[in-house]
């Protein structure tokens, strides 16, 4: 009876470390990490854009095999919010973790209205994060290659932080821009 009981035990421990290997070997626990960190940057600042030329431009963020030109010709220095050490090592952050359960695809639009670019000691833009949160859409320039769209929602309370809305719906963001262009209006 002792040797049926101890054949059962060892039989159901050999049994337990088949399931437990075969179960770590099929989940895919991997992170998806990627170090995105321009090679050589002075000073980092956000914007939200609201020019339509410039939103334009940055539409080819990350599409294109090259350098966004189109863009970097359009955005001025001068306006944005200057970002903080503290801040440019957040983003680096946010590039290392994200929703485990991301089960949405971004659709094909990519309509960046949300942009941190990375500028030389001349003031020369070198780097581009785009966001679009319409879409769900995240792209670099440099570009890495792969989607990254499931780091999106770790820029959306950051975005926040710094004042600057974030909407789903394109919408809301015609809303918002035509109140700015009234103000604007108002001004003058």
């Amino acid at each position: 009876m002792n040797t049926a009981k101890n054949s059962m035990i060892s039989f159901a421990k050999t049994l337990l470390f088949v399931l437990t290997t075969i179960l770590l070997i099929t989940c895919n626990t991997e992170t998806i990490h990627y170090d995105w960190k321009p090679a050589s940057f002075q000073t980092v600042k956000a914007y939200l854009l609201t020019s339509p030329e410039l939103m334009i431009a940055a539409m080819s963020i990350g599409t294109t095999a090259g350098r966004p030109n189109d863009f970097f010709d359009k955005i001025k220095f001068e306006d944005g919010i200057e970002l903080s050490e503290e801040q440019i090592e957040k983003i680096r952050g946010f590039f290392t973790t994200h929703e485990e359960n991301s089960d949405y695809l971004p659709s094909d639009c990519f309509n960046p209205r949300h942009v941190i670019v990375y500028y030389n000691a001349q003031k020369e833009p070198v780097a581009v994060i785009a966001a679009c949160f319409e879409c769900g859409d995240l792209q670099t320039y440099p570009s890495s290659g792969k989607p990254l769209y499931h780091y999106l929602e770790n820029f959306r309370p950051f975005f926040k932080e710094l004042g600057m809305p974030v909407f789903n719906d394109p919408v809301e963001y015609a809303t918002y821009l035509d109140s700015i262009r009234k103000a604007e209006k108002l001004k003058k």
